[in-house]
């Protein structure tokens, strides 16, 4: 990296992350349950263990989104806008996203774990 703060600041990495696992998570999420309709076995499988693993990782991937924008000193930000802009303005759009999907997530996560089945 071409500054000393993107070390500490996760900027690239997040970037990635955001956009990969989710996408990587809804393709697995989506095979495991044609795999358990093919099988003839998703009645037998409780409807959790669909459903509650995307919401965990947009609660994890935005607070990890809230705590590196919260970190990130002035310096940084002014050295991503001036050279980086489109990645920080990706991030902090991510960060927003993510925080809003968090949210949703635990709604769906306290509905869940509340509801009897």
């Amino acid at each position: 990296m071409d500054c000393e703060c993107a070390e500490d600041s996760w900027v690239w990495l997040y970037g990635l992350l955001a956009l990969v696992i989710p996408t990587a998570l809804g393709t697995i999420m989506g095979c495991i349950k044609a795999g358990l309709q093919l099988a003839k076995v998703d009645d037998k499988v409780p409807p959790v263990f669909i459903s509650l693993p995307p919401p965990i990782t947009m609660i994890t991937l935005a607070i990890l989104g809230i705590i590196l924008w919260a970190d990130m000193e002035d310096t940084c930000t002014d050295f991503y806008g001036e050279n980086h802009m489109q990645l920080l303005v990706l991030f902090r759009i991510q960060v927003i996203l993510l925080g809003i999907a968090a949210i949703f997530g635990f709604i769906t996560v306290f509905a869940q774990v509340t509801t009897k089945p």
